[in-house]
This record gives C-alpha cells, structure tokens and sequence, in this order.
C-alpha cells in the first residue's frame, strides 16, 4: 500500500487522481456524475468503481487498496450522508476506514 488517491465528484463528473505516498502522479481518471442526490447510491459505486478500475489500468499497476484516500463530493452536507458515501468508497476498495475521508465538496472548494 504505497500509493493515495485524491478525488472530485460533483454533478457533472467525478475525477480521481492516483498518486504515490511521495506524491508522484501516476495516473488520472475521469468517469460520469458522482452527486448521490442525482445518482443515487448506487449510482455513486457505479461511478467511483469505474474510475477507480481506469485509473489503475492507466498506471499499468493490479488494483489494490491504497494507503490513504480523500474525496470532495458534492451532495454529503450532512454526518449521515458522508458517513454512507466513505461506505461506497471502503466497499470499491479506495483505502481502510480510518485511512478513508469524505469531505463535502464546499469544505474542499
């Protein structure tokens, strides 16, 4: 688990950068609407596990969980909704729970 993953979701596209832990960008991915209110949730997992796959495949390396993950999402103003989104994202194998943060896309803005 040396490498991280920085991500954006909104309602136009989600876009997922995979990085190492010194911040060498390997890759970049880009797949469709990520706004669960839009989408729903299971719409969402769609959308995080394609991009997830591609960014992978772009860098050549076996998917794995990665130490770290951080996303903005729009949609997950409240506790309850940011808590559902990091489920989406620990079961589509971004990082360990505690490794794992889900940040409203306003905070990151």
């Amino acid at each position: 688990m040396d490498l991280m993953i920085g991500a954006d979701g909104g309602g136009s596209r989600f876009r997922l950068a995979l990085a190492t832990l010194d911040g060498e960008l390997l890759s970049q991915a880009e797949s469709g609407p990520a706004n669960p209110h839009d989408v729903g949730w299971d719409g969402l997992a769609r959308v995080v596990e394609a991009a997830r796959a591609e960014a992978f495949r772009a860098s050549g390396r076996a998917p794995e969980p990665v130490a770290a993950a951080i996303v903005g999402l729009a949609g997950v103003s409240s506790d309850a909704e940011r808590a559902r989104a990091e489920e989406v994202f620990f079961d589509a194998g971004f990082a360990q729970r505690e490794r794992l943060r889900v940040l409203a896309d306003l905070e990151i803005a």
